[in-house]
């Protein structure tokens, strides 16, 4: 049976300005919470997303689709139900006077749409990108997971060309579409969340999240096409995964910094148990680039999260997820296990340890008692990379990175039982199997290796839907 929460994101897309209220109401949600609500966020498809989460947490299983399908006939919007839910072509015209073509042409207008031609991007043969500094490469990947398969040949954003396809979430999880998020039960909950080897998740929301994606660029960089899949599958999970959620789209070097500092002093991160930062863009060795084609140092951006900068999360896990090259070199894998070298992907003498905390040195460790503090600096955070020192990171220009396509698939199937360290070894996995075909011979044979550095105290469970 599908999971409600699977509907949220194109649900939240179509609820017109003058009946956001009136489904909420339908729901069941208080005056006071819709009015909550309105007065926290800002855009129009937050207040619709926060009011669909709040309604599923507070109902847990009995948040089902008939009544989230009931509540949008009552409220006057019952063609969202036809169209999202039951994947029945509407008219424009049975919109409530919103014009389709309208908001198609706004969606792709860079950094103006907040969510642009997401369900739009399927195109006949899956194209890869590569985010690094390079000219935009189209590499027909011929070895694609199921996943990743494309379902019919559409235009991709190309002015007049584009046309839209209705994509059921419960019949093809392709295209960005993901599937519902698996529950945790209330036994394993009890089992597990006693004792002090485990974080704490129990506040709603869990914390705070923040999607940093630059899919536009001045200058000579190339533009990231299937970036905006990356940026809805990434809203989607963690959504269901019970965080709020913003979004940082197309921003410049400063911007990104800026944006970022503002986001970590923020004070509802007293409120929260957690709190989760995706950085999305091209990039090189240790930073991330801006849409200025400047670049922001990733050892800048996790000071801004540490014990000393953000005394808010003390405690509490940080996990940041970096969807970018590395580098630019194409891993074309091994033949053997036995051609594994020990050095394990340094390069350039520097390891990634070093690069996040600084160089180490030998000598006796002695702590210095006027500057003593009862944490390190850095602690509680976990760091995820979708390649390797060096390397290039492949994305697929219709279904999105591979490295956000295998941690959603296994987060929505494993949150429910298990802890993000063990998670993103299977994600690792998952990326690893994939190979990139390409009429280049310089990337036939692509490889990618995610990799992940954590420094968490205890096990980190999410507990979805309780």
């Amino acid at each position: 049976m599908a999971s409600v929460s699977q509907y949220f994101y194109d649900i939240a897309e179509e609820i017109p300005d003058d009946k956001w209220k009136d489904v909420a109401h339908h729901l069941g949600l208080k005056r006071a919470k819709v009015s909550a609500i309105d007065a926290e966020n800002r855009y129009l498809k937050e207040k619709n997303m926060k009011t669909l989460d709040m309604w599923r947490m507070k109902n847990g299983r009995t948040a089902t689709v008939s009544w989230l399908r009931r509540a949008l006939y009552e409220a006057g919007v019952g063609w969202i139900a036809d169209s999202v839910i039951d994947g029945i072509r509407d008219e424009p015209s049975l919109k409530s006077g919103i014009q389709e073509d309208t908001k198609q042409k706004s969606s792709c207008k860079g950094n103006e749409a907040m969510y642009s031609c997401s369900n739009m991007a399927q195109a006949e043969g899956a194209l890869l990108g590569i985010e690094g500094d390079l000219k935009q490469l189209q590499i027909d990947d011929k070895l694609l997971s199921p996943l990743e398969q494309p379902t019919s040949l559409q235009a991709a954003c190309e002015g007049d060309k584009r046309r839209t396809g209705s994509v059921v979430p419960e019949r093809s999880p392709r295209g960005g579409v993901t599937l519902g998020l698996q529950p945790s039960s209330l036994q394993f909950f009890h089992k597990v969340s006693q004792g002090p080897s485990v974080y704490p998740m129990v506040t709603t929301p869990r914390g705070h999240a923040l999607i940093v994606n630059n899919s536009v660029f001045d200058g000579d960089l190339s533009d990231r096409k299937g970036a905006d899949v990356d940026v809805r599958i990434t809203d989607n999970l963690l959504t269901s995964l019970g965080f709020t959620v913003k979004q940082l789209l197309n921003k410049s070097a400063q911007e990104m910094l800026k944006e970022l500092e503002y986001f970590s002093k923020l004070d509802d991160h007293k409120d929260g148990s957690c709190c989760i930062v995706f950085l999305m863009s091209h990039g090189q060795e240790g930073c991330i680039i801006g849409r200025d084609g400047q670049t922001v140092r990733l050892k800048k951006i996790f000071g801004l999260f540490d014990n000393i900068h953000c005394q808010k999360l003390l405690g509490k896990p940080k996990l940041f997820f970096i969807q970018s090259c590395r580098g630019a070199n194409v891993d074309r894998g091994t033949v053997s296990p036995r051609d594994v070298p020990d050095a394990g992907g340094v390069l350039n003498g520097q390891s990634l340890s070093c690069q996040l905390f600084g160089p180490t040195g030998a000598g006796e460790d002695v702590p210095d008692a006027a500057r003593c503090v009862d944490q390190p600096t850095r602690t509680d955070m976990f760091f995820g990379y979708a390649t390797q020192e060096g390397n290039m990171a492949f994305r697929n220009e219709t279904q999105g990175s591979w490295y956000i396509q295998a941690i959603d698939q296994v987060f929505r199937q494993r949150a429910k039982d298990t802890h993000v360290a063990d998670m993103m070894t299977m994600v690792n996995r998952m990326v690893a199997e994939k190979t990139a075909q390409s009429e280049s011979l310089r990337y036939t044979g692509g490889k990618e290796a995610s990799e992940y550095l954590s420094n968490l105290q205890k096990n980190l469970y999410f507990f979805p839907s309780l």
